[in-house]
Protein backbone atom coordinates (compact mmCIF):
# COMPACT_ATOMS: atom_id res chain seq x y z
CA UNK A 1 0.00 0.00 0.00
CA UNK A 2 2.80 2.15 0.57
CA UNK A 3 4.44 1.82 -2.47
CA UNK A 4 1.14 2.45 -4.40
CA UNK A 5 1.20 5.42 -2.43
CA UNK A 6 4.28 6.56 -3.30
CA UNK A 7 4.15 5.96 -6.97
CA UNK A 8 0.71 7.75 -7.15
CA UNK A 9 2.51 10.89 -5.10
CA UNK A 10 5.45 10.61 -7.43
CA UNK A 11 2.81 11.14 -11.01
CA UNK A 12 1.28 13.81 -9.29
CA UNK A 13 4.51 15.72 -8.66
CA UNK A 14 5.51 14.72 -12.43
CA UNK A 15 2.50 16.13 -13.85
CA UNK A 16 2.65 19.14 -11.40
CA UNK A 17 6.00 20.06 -12.80
CA UNK A 18 5.37 20.06 -16.31
CA UNK A 19 2.04 22.03 -15.86
CA UNK A 20 4.81 24.43 -14.31
CA UNK A 21 6.85 24.08 -17.39
CA UNK A 22 4.05 25.00 -19.74
CA UNK A 23 2.88 27.95 -17.42
CA UNK A 24 6.18 29.18 -17.66
CA UNK A 25 7.36 28.68 -21.29
CA UNK A 26 4.15 28.88 -23.38
CA UNK A 27 2.98 25.92 -25.38
CA UNK A 28 5.14 24.19 -27.90
CA UNK A 29 5.68 25.74 -31.36
CA UNK A 30 2.92 24.73 -34.09
CA UNK A 31 4.51 22.61 -36.85
CA UNK A 32 3.67 23.83 -39.90
CA UNK A 33 1.78 21.95 -42.59
CA UNK A 34 3.15 21.99 -46.19
CA UNK A 35 1.62 25.18 -48.03
CA UNK A 36 -1.51 23.68 -50.45
CA UNK A 37 -0.92 24.99 -53.94
CA UNK A 38 -3.46 27.95 -54.75
CA UNK A 39 -3.41 27.35 -58.29
CA UNK A 40 -3.29 24.19 -60.56
CA UNK A 41 0.05 23.71 -61.97
CA UNK A 42 0.65 25.10 -65.13
CA UNK A 43 0.30 23.55 -68.67
CA UNK A 44 4.15 22.50 -69.50
CA UNK A 45 4.77 25.17 -72.24
CA UNK A 46 5.56 22.89 -75.72
CA UNK A 47 9.38 23.99 -76.54
CA UNK A 48 9.75 26.92 -79.08
CA UNK A 49 10.30 25.82 -82.84
CA UNK A 50 14.22 27.09 -83.79
CA UNK A 51 13.79 28.64 -87.00
CA UNK A 52 14.16 26.92 -89.82
CA UNK A 53 16.75 27.57 -92.29
CA UNK A 54 15.10 25.92 -95.62
CA UNK A 55 14.07 29.36 -97.44
CA UNK A 56 9.95 29.56 -97.60
CA UNK A 57 10.09 29.04 -101.37
CA UNK A 58 12.51 27.25 -103.75
CA UNK A 59 14.06 30.08 -105.99
CA UNK A 60 13.20 30.45 -109.31
CA UNK A 61 16.71 29.81 -111.37
CA UNK A 62 17.83 32.26 -114.16
CA UNK A 63 16.18 32.11 -117.15
CA UNK A 64 18.20 30.54 -119.74
CA UNK A 65 18.96 32.69 -122.60
CA UNK A 66 19.95 30.95 -125.95
CA UNK A 67 22.97 32.47 -127.46
CA UNK A 68 22.63 35.28 -130.18
CA UNK A 69 23.98 34.33 -133.40
CA UNK A 70 26.83 36.54 -134.11
CA UNK A 71 25.86 39.44 -136.70
CA UNK A 72 26.84 38.07 -140.44
CA UNK A 73 29.85 40.24 -141.14
CA UNK A 74 28.85 41.86 -144.59
CA UNK A 75 31.73 42.58 -147.03
CA UNK A 76 33.34 45.87 -147.26
CA UNK A 77 30.65 48.51 -148.82
CA UNK A 78 27.92 46.02 -149.15
CA UNK A 79 24.24 47.73 -147.86
CA UNK A 80 22.52 45.52 -145.07
CA UNK A 81 19.71 45.64 -147.43
CA UNK A 82 19.22 46.60 -151.08
CA UNK A 83 18.08 49.70 -152.05
CA UNK A 84 14.37 50.00 -153.54
CA UNK A 85 14.13 51.56 -157.02
CA UNK A 86 12.65 54.80 -156.63
CA UNK A 87 11.94 57.88 -158.55
CA UNK A 88 14.89 60.21 -159.71
CA UNK A 89 15.37 63.57 -157.47
CA UNK A 90 16.89 64.97 -160.40
CA UNK A 91 14.59 65.19 -163.54
CA UNK A 92 13.94 69.00 -163.07
CA UNK A 93 17.98 69.55 -163.72
CA UNK A 94 18.34 67.14 -166.58
CA UNK A 95 15.52 68.56 -168.48
CA UNK A 96 17.49 71.93 -168.10
CA UNK A 97 20.25 70.05 -169.83
CA UNK A 98 18.26 69.29 -172.39
CA UNK A 99 17.81 64.99 -171.17
CA UNK A 100 14.40 64.39 -171.37
CA UNK A 101 13.62 61.20 -169.87
CA UNK A 102 10.84 60.99 -172.15
CA UNK A 103 13.24 60.80 -174.91
CA UNK A 104 16.28 59.24 -176.28
CA UNK A 105 19.16 59.86 -174.35
CA UNK A 106 22.51 61.38 -176.17
CA UNK A 107 25.50 58.91 -175.92
CA UNK A 108 27.53 60.19 -173.02
CA UNK A 109 31.35 59.71 -174.80
CA UNK A 110 29.17 62.17 -177.49
CA UNK A 111 27.68 64.56 -175.26
CA UNK A 112 29.28 68.29 -175.22
CA UNK A 113 31.18 69.31 -172.77
CA UNK A 114 30.21 72.12 -171.59
CA UNK A 115 26.57 70.00 -170.55
CA UNK A 116 28.72 66.91 -169.57
CA UNK A 117 30.60 69.21 -166.84
CA UNK A 118 27.05 70.28 -165.55
CA UNK A 119 26.61 66.55 -165.38
CA UNK A 120 29.15 65.34 -163.38
CA UNK A 121 27.30 67.54 -160.18
CA UNK A 122 24.80 65.56 -160.34
CA UNK A 123 26.48 61.86 -160.71
CA UNK A 124 28.32 62.91 -157.55
CA UNK A 125 25.46 63.28 -155.46
CA UNK A 126 23.55 60.44 -157.00
CA UNK A 127 25.93 58.02 -156.59
CA UNK A 128 27.37 59.06 -152.67
CA UNK A 129 30.30 60.84 -153.79
CA UNK A 130 31.70 64.08 -152.30
CA UNK A 131 34.40 64.96 -154.78
CA UNK A 132 35.05 64.40 -158.41
CA UNK A 133 37.31 61.75 -157.37
CA UNK A 134 34.49 59.41 -156.79
CA UNK A 135 35.23 58.50 -160.32
CA UNK A 136 38.29 60.67 -161.56
CA UNK A 137 41.96 59.79 -160.79
CA UNK A 138 43.10 61.53 -157.47
CA UNK A 139 45.82 63.82 -159.10
CA UNK A 140 43.31 65.57 -160.76
CA UNK A 141 43.69 63.73 -164.10
CA UNK A 142 40.09 64.29 -166.03
CA UNK A 143 41.53 62.22 -169.24
CA UNK A 144 42.80 59.18 -167.53
CA UNK A 145 39.78 56.32 -168.01
CA UNK A 146 39.52 55.23 -164.12
CA UNK A 147 37.46 51.90 -163.34
CA UNK A 148 34.51 54.05 -162.12
CA UNK A 149 34.42 56.13 -165.35
CA UNK A 150 34.11 52.67 -166.94
CA UNK A 151 31.54 51.50 -164.96
CA UNK A 152 29.65 55.21 -165.14
CA UNK A 153 29.68 55.03 -169.03
CA UNK A 154 28.30 51.37 -169.57
CA UNK A 155 25.63 52.47 -166.87
CA UNK A 156 24.65 55.45 -168.45
CA UNK A 157 24.26 53.85 -172.02
CA UNK A 158 22.49 50.37 -170.28
CA UNK A 159 20.46 51.83 -167.65
CA UNK A 160 19.57 55.63 -168.30
CA UNK A 161 19.92 55.38 -171.98
CA UNK A 162 18.29 52.27 -172.74
CA UNK A 163 15.48 52.10 -169.54
CA UNK A 164 12.73 54.34 -168.45
CA UNK A 165 10.42 53.78 -165.20
CA UNK A 166 6.84 51.98 -165.70
CA UNK A 167 5.07 54.77 -166.65
CA UNK A 168 7.88 56.23 -169.47
CA UNK A 169 9.68 58.44 -166.94
CA UNK A 170 12.80 59.44 -166.66
CA UNK A 171 15.79 56.57 -165.06
CA UNK A 172 18.21 58.57 -163.53
CA UNK A 173 21.82 57.20 -161.40
CA UNK A 174 19.54 58.22 -158.24
CA UNK A 175 16.65 55.89 -158.91
CA UNK A 176 19.07 52.83 -158.58
CA UNK A 177 21.88 54.32 -156.10
CA UNK A 178 19.58 56.62 -154.24
CA UNK A 179 23.23 58.31 -152.88
CA UNK A 180 24.98 55.14 -152.07
CA UNK A 181 27.71 53.85 -154.29
CA UNK A 182 26.59 50.10 -153.34
CA UNK A 183 22.68 49.44 -153.50
CA UNK A 184 22.39 45.56 -153.14
CA UNK A 185 22.41 42.72 -150.77
CA UNK A 186 23.96 39.70 -152.53
CA UNK A 187 24.16 37.72 -149.58
CA UNK A 188 21.23 35.31 -150.04
CA UNK A 189 20.86 34.84 -154.45
CA UNK A 190 17.19 34.15 -153.84
CA UNK A 191 16.37 37.27 -151.73
CA UNK A 192 18.41 39.40 -154.41
CA UNK A 193 17.11 37.93 -157.23
CA UNK A 194 13.36 38.59 -155.94
CA UNK A 195 14.48 41.54 -155.21
CA UNK A 196 15.34 42.96 -158.75
CA UNK A 197 12.45 40.98 -160.38
CA UNK A 198 10.57 43.01 -157.74
CA UNK A 199 12.22 46.36 -158.82
CA UNK A 200 13.93 45.84 -162.36
CA UNK A 201 11.83 43.54 -163.64
CA UNK A 202 8.78 44.61 -162.43
CA UNK A 203 8.99 48.16 -162.50
CA UNK A 204 11.44 49.12 -165.48
CA UNK A 205 9.93 49.65 -169.23
CA UNK A 206 12.72 49.26 -172.11
CA UNK A 207 13.26 52.18 -174.73
CA UNK A 208 13.01 50.20 -177.70
CA UNK A 209 9.54 49.04 -176.52
CA UNK A 210 10.69 45.37 -176.13
CA UNK A 211 10.04 42.97 -173.59
CA UNK A 212 11.95 43.96 -170.28
CA UNK A 213 13.16 40.90 -168.45
CA UNK A 214 16.41 39.43 -166.80
CA UNK A 215 18.23 39.25 -170.27
CA UNK A 216 17.73 42.81 -170.60
CA UNK A 217 20.84 43.50 -168.26
CA UNK A 218 22.30 39.96 -167.72
CA UNK A 219 22.05 38.66 -171.89
CA UNK A 220 21.55 35.34 -172.88
CA UNK A 221 22.11 32.87 -171.60
CA UNK A 222 22.05 34.94 -167.99
CA UNK A 223 25.44 35.98 -166.40
CA UNK A 224 24.93 37.34 -162.81
CA UNK A 225 28.80 39.20 -163.17
CA UNK A 226 27.68 41.71 -166.23
CA UNK A 227 30.53 43.94 -164.98
CA UNK A 228 33.61 41.88 -165.72
CA UNK A 229 31.86 38.86 -167.82
CA UNK A 230 29.71 40.91 -170.15
CA UNK A 231 31.18 44.94 -170.13
CA UNK A 232 34.54 43.53 -169.56
CA UNK A 233 35.60 46.16 -167.08
CA UNK A 234 38.39 44.48 -164.66
CA UNK A 235 38.95 45.30 -161.19
CA UNK A 236 41.22 48.07 -161.50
Amino acid sequence: MYTRSRLTTSALTLSLGFAALVAACGPPPPVDAPPSPTSAPSAVEAPTAMPSTTPSATPTAAPTVAPTAAPIALPPGMPATSAPLSATKFADELKKLGLDGKKAMPDLEKMDLAAKKKLMPLFTKALGYTECTGCHASDGDYHTSTRNMKISRKMWSQFVAALRDDKGGAVFCDSCHNGANKVLNRMDHKTVGKFMHENYVARLTRADKADNGCATCHGTPMQPDIIAKLWGIGAK
